[in-house]
Protein backbone atom coordinates (compact mmCIF):
# COMPACT_ATOMS: atom_id res chain seq x y z
CA UNK A 1 0.00 0.00 0.00
CA UNK A 2 1.48 3.23 -1.15
CA UNK A 3 -0.30 6.50 -0.41
CA UNK A 4 -0.98 8.51 -3.56
CA UNK A 5 -2.60 11.62 -2.14
CA UNK A 6 -0.85 14.36 -0.20
CA UNK A 7 -2.90 13.68 2.93
CA UNK A 8 -2.05 9.98 2.76
CA UNK A 9 1.66 10.75 2.46
CA UNK A 10 1.53 13.13 5.44
CA UNK A 11 -0.24 10.47 7.54
CA UNK A 12 2.42 7.92 6.43
CA UNK A 13 5.25 10.25 7.46
CA UNK A 14 3.61 10.89 10.84
CA UNK A 15 3.11 7.14 11.37
CA UNK A 16 6.77 6.37 10.53
CA UNK A 17 8.10 9.15 12.77
CA UNK A 18 5.81 7.98 15.60
CA UNK A 19 7.05 4.40 15.24
CA UNK A 20 10.69 5.51 15.22
CA UNK A 21 10.14 7.70 18.30
CA UNK A 22 8.32 4.89 20.12
CA UNK A 23 11.11 2.41 19.38
CA UNK A 24 13.69 4.94 20.57
CA UNK A 25 11.71 5.58 23.76
CA UNK A 26 11.45 1.87 24.57
CA UNK A 27 15.16 1.36 23.88
CA UNK A 28 16.29 4.32 25.99
CA UNK A 29 13.99 3.38 28.89
CA UNK A 30 15.29 -0.18 28.92
CA UNK A 31 18.90 0.98 28.69
CA UNK A 32 18.42 3.46 31.54
CA UNK A 33 16.90 0.80 33.79
CA UNK A 34 19.70 -1.67 33.06
CA UNK A 35 22.40 0.93 33.64
CA UNK A 36 20.81 1.98 36.93
CA UNK A 37 20.79 -1.64 38.08
CA UNK A 38 24.38 -2.14 36.91
CA UNK A 39 25.58 0.99 38.73
CA UNK A 40 23.86 -0.05 41.97
CA UNK A 41 25.54 -3.48 41.82
CA UNK A 42 28.91 -1.91 40.99
CA UNK A 43 28.60 0.51 43.91
CA UNK A 44 27.80 -2.38 46.25
CA UNK A 45 30.86 -4.32 45.09
CA UNK A 46 33.06 -1.20 45.31
CA UNK A 47 31.94 -0.53 48.87
CA UNK A 48 32.63 -4.13 49.90
CA UNK A 49 36.06 -4.00 48.24
CA UNK A 50 36.96 -0.74 49.99
CA UNK A 51 35.95 -2.20 53.35
CA UNK A 52 38.05 -5.31 52.76
CA UNK A 53 41.05 -3.27 51.60
CA UNK A 54 40.70 -1.05 54.67
CA UNK A 55 40.67 -4.13 56.88
CA UNK A 56 43.80 -5.53 55.20
CA UNK A 57 45.59 -2.18 55.47
CA UNK A 58 44.71 -2.01 59.16
CA UNK A 59 46.37 -5.40 59.70
CA UNK A 60 49.57 -4.54 57.82
CA UNK A 61 51.52 -3.00 60.73
CA UNK A 62 51.15 -6.14 62.88
CA UNK A 63 52.05 -8.41 59.95
CA UNK A 64 55.03 -6.24 59.08
CA UNK A 65 56.40 -6.41 62.61
CA UNK A 66 56.12 -10.21 62.53
CA UNK A 67 58.12 -10.30 59.30
CA UNK A 68 60.88 -8.17 60.77
CA UNK A 69 61.37 -10.36 63.86
CA UNK A 70 64.72 -12.19 63.82
CA UNK A 71 64.62 -15.99 63.81
CA UNK A 72 65.96 -17.89 66.79
CA UNK A 73 68.70 -20.48 66.40
CA UNK A 74 66.23 -23.31 67.01
CA UNK A 75 63.94 -21.99 64.25
CA UNK A 76 66.90 -21.78 61.87
CA UNK A 77 68.03 -25.33 62.73
CA UNK A 78 64.48 -26.60 62.32
CA UNK A 79 64.25 -24.98 58.86
CA UNK A 80 67.62 -26.45 57.87
CA UNK A 81 66.44 -29.91 58.96
CA UNK A 82 63.28 -29.60 56.86
CA UNK A 83 65.30 -28.47 53.86
CA UNK A 84 67.70 -31.40 54.28
CA UNK A 85 64.80 -33.87 54.53
CA UNK A 86 63.24 -32.40 51.39
CA UNK A 87 66.56 -32.69 49.57
CA UNK A 88 66.79 -36.38 50.51
CA UNK A 89 63.21 -37.00 49.33
CA UNK A 90 64.03 -35.31 46.04
CA UNK A 91 67.10 -37.50 45.58
CA UNK A 92 65.15 -40.70 46.29
CA UNK A 93 62.41 -39.70 43.85
CA UNK A 94 65.06 -38.91 41.25
CA UNK A 95 66.61 -42.37 41.76
CA UNK A 96 63.22 -44.05 41.40
CA UNK A 97 62.62 -42.21 38.15
CA UNK A 98 66.03 -43.10 36.71
CA UNK A 99 65.99 -46.75 37.76
CA UNK A 100 63.36 -48.02 35.29
CA UNK A 101 64.96 -46.23 32.36
CA UNK A 102 68.40 -47.64 33.21
CA UNK A 103 66.94 -51.16 33.50
CA UNK A 104 65.06 -50.91 30.24
CA UNK A 105 68.19 -49.64 28.49
CA UNK A 106 70.09 -52.84 29.36
CA UNK A 107 67.17 -55.23 28.83
CA UNK A 108 67.11 -57.38 25.70
CA UNK A 109 64.49 -56.54 23.08
CA UNK A 110 61.57 -58.88 22.55
CA UNK A 111 61.14 -60.00 18.93
CA UNK A 112 57.79 -61.85 19.59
Amino acid sequence: MVPYTGLGRIIGVIAMISAILFASLVTSTTTTALLKQFRAERDKVTKASKEKIGHVIAQLPSSWSKLQMPLSKTQIEKAKGKMHAQKNRSKSISKMIRRPTEQSAGAPEYDG
